[in-house]
C-alpha cells in the first residue's frame, strides 16, 4: 500500500519545506497546476517549469497534472475543477493507496499521524475519511492563531475516493452529494497560511478564489508588512494572533522547519 500526496500549486515556496519533510514518508506526490488563475488570469508560464529546480531532488516521486483548459468564470468553480480534476488519474494508477488530500501548506505533523497500519484499518477496513485538525499560522512560523484550528486536509484509501470523487466538497463541507460520510478527525499539524514574500502574498490575492479580498486596500504592500510585523491580521479583522518563539513547545515543529524559519527571516520575506 502507497501513500500518496495530492495538493495544488501555484509557486509557492513553501512546496520546498514540504518535498524535504515528507520526502521518506510519502511514495509520491501529485501536484495540479493549471495554465489558468482561479481568478481566470492566463499564467505566462507554468511555476512548475519555472521553478523546476525545485522538484528535482524528488523526481522520481513527483507527479505533475496539468490542466490547459480554462473551466468557468466562477472563482470557486475554477478551483473545484482544479482541485478535483486529478482524482480520476489517481485512483486508475493506484488501487490500494491512501490518499492525502491537502493545500501546499497545510502540513501533517508526522509525529503525532497514526501508523500506517492504523491508518490502513481507518481508511481502507473501516472505510472512513480521516479529516485532520492543525493549528493555524498566518504568514510566520510565531504567529499563532490561538482561537482557531483548521480542518480542511483529509486523508481515505482509493476504495473510497473513488465513489467519492469531489474533494473540494469533502474538503471544505465534510460531506458528498451533501451526505457526510462516516469519519475520523485526528489532531496533527499546522496550517502555515500566507508563509510567502509580499510579491507573492499580493499576486496570491490576485489569483485565488475569495476575489472580495483583490482590492488597492488589502494589497497595500507596506500595509502588509506593518501588519505582520505587528503580529495583526493581515486582513484588519478582529483576529487575536499570539506572537509565539519559534522554539515555544505549543508548536512542536521539527528541526528541519527551523531551516526555512531562518531562510524566510533572512530574506526579509516575513
Amino acid at each position: 500500500m502507497k501513500l500518496i500526496d495530492c495538493c495544488m500549486f501555484n509557486g509557492d515556496e513553501i512546496v520546498k519545506m514540504r518535498l524535504e519533510y515528507y520526502k521518506d514518508f510519502f511514495d509520491e506526490f501529485y501536484f495540479t497546476e493549471s495554465w489558468y488563475t482561479f481568478s481566470g488570469i492566463r499564467k505566462p508560464f507554468l511555476y512548475c517549469e519555472k521553478y523546476a529546480d525545485w522538484f528535482a531532488p524528488y523526481k522520481d516521486k513527483v507527479k505533475f497534472h496539468i490542466l490547459e483548459d480554462m473551466h468557468s468564470a466562477n472563482a470557486w468553480e475554477q478551483e473545484k475543477h482544479q482541485r478535483n480534476s486529478v482524482i480520476p488519474r489517481i485512483v486508475s494508477e493506484h488501487e490500494d493507496a491512501i490518499v492525502f488530500c491537502s493545500d501546499a501548506d497545510e502540513f501533517y505533523d508526522l509525529t503525532t499521524l497514526p501508523s500506517k497500519e492504523k491508518m490502513r484499518q481507518m481508511t481502507m477496513g473501516e472505510d472512513k475519511v480521516v479529516h485532520v485538525s492543525m493549528k493555524l499560522y498566518q504568514c510566520r512560523f510565531t504567529s499563532l492563531l490561538p482561537t482557531f484550528t483548521w480542518t480542511n486536509a483529509f486523508f481515505l484509501h482509493t476504495s473510497l475516493l473513488k465513489r467519492v470523487p469531489n474533494i473540494q466538497e469533502l474538503r471544505i463541507y465534510k460531506k458528498q452529494n451533501n451526505y457526510t460520510l462516516p469519519s475520523y478527525c485526528i489532531t496533527s499539524g499546522w496550517h502555515f497560511s500566507y508563509f510567502m514574500s509580499v510579491d507573492d502574498l499580493v499576486r496570491k490575492l490576485e489569483s485565488f478564489s475569495h476575489q472580495e479580498l483583490n482590492t488597492p486596500r488589502y494589497k497595500d504592500k507596506d500595509n502588509i508588512l506593518n501588519l505582520i510585523h505587528s503580529s495583526n491580521d493581515i486582513f484588519m479583522r478582529s483576529i487575536k494572533i499570539d506572537y509565539k518563539s519559534f522554539d515555544d513547545p505549543i508548536h512542536g515543529y521539527p528541526e528541519l522547519f527551523r531551516k526555512y524559519h531562518q531562510k524566510l527571516t533572512l530574506d526579509g520575506q516575513l
